[in-house]
C-alpha cells in the first residue's frame, strides 16, 4: 500500500470516529426526551458507524507491514511503486531488508605501505559515497592478491579485509513481508 492510501484509511477511521463521538452526544440528548423511534434510528446509525471504525481499523492494522529484522530497504522505489495496489498474501515477498551493522571491506593498499598494517590493528576508512563519515574497523588479515596492472602483466599487492563494525560484502538478507491479521 502506498503511504496516501495508508493516510486514506487513517483519515477515513478519523472521520469514523468524529461521526460516532457526534452521533453518541446526539444520542443522549435524545434519551432525554425524544420519540422512540428517533431514538432507534440514532442507535442505529450509533452500531453502523462502531462497525465502519472496527472494519476500518481491521484494513489499517493490514496496511501495516513487519519485517522480521531491522535493517533498511534496499529495494528500488520502482519495484515498490509496481505493488500499488496489489494484492499481497501473507508472506508475500514485497521487499529486501539489507542489515547494515556489520560490514566487510577489502581494500588494495601499495606493496610499500603494507608493511605499516598488523592484523588486529584499528583502522579509520573514509569512502568516497560518504565523504564526511568515518567507519571504525580493524583489520582481520592481510593476503596477497595477484592483480592486472596497466601494462597487462600481473603484480602482487596486498589486500587488506576489514572487519566489524565496518561491512561491505557480507550483507545479510531478510525477507520483507506483508503479515495480514
Amino acid at each position: 500500500m502506498s503511504q496516501k492510501e495508508y493516510e486514506d484509511a487513517a483519515a477515513l477511521e478519523s472521520a469514523a470516529r468524529n461521526d460516532l463521538v457526534a452521533s453518541e452526544s446526539q444520542l443522549r440528548v435524545l434519551l432525554q426526551g425524544s420519540r422512540p423511534e428517533d431514538i432507534e434510528a440514532t442507535k442505529a446509525q450509533v452500531n453502523q458507524l462502531q462497525t465502519d471504525r472496527g472494519h476500518l481499523q481491521k484494513q489499517r492494522r493490514m496496511l501495516t507491514v513487519y519485517s522480521p529484522s531491522a535493517g533498511i530497504v534496499a529495494t528500488p522505489t520502482t519495484q515498490l511503486k509496481q505493488l500499488t495496489n496489489q494484492f499481497v498474501k501473507k508472506g508475500d515477498l514485497i521487499a529486501k531488508v539489507f542489515d547494515l551493522r556489520t560490514v566487510t571491506a577489502q581494500i588494495a593498499v601499495d606493496e610499500k605501505d603494507v608493511a605499516d598494517i598488523k592484523e588486529n590493528q584499528r583502522v579509520i576508512l573514509r569512502a568516497r559515497a560518504f565523504p564526511n563519515q568515518e567507519f571504525y574497523g580493524k583489520v582481520n588479515f592481510v593476503s596477497i592478491s595477484l592483480l592486472g596492472n596497466n601494462n597487462g602483466s600481473a603484480s602482487e599487492t596486498p589486500v587488506l579485509p576489514v572487519a566489524p563494525p565496518v561491512v561491505i560484502q557480507q550483507r545479510k538478507t531478510h525477507d520483507y513481508c506483508h503479515h495480514a491479521n
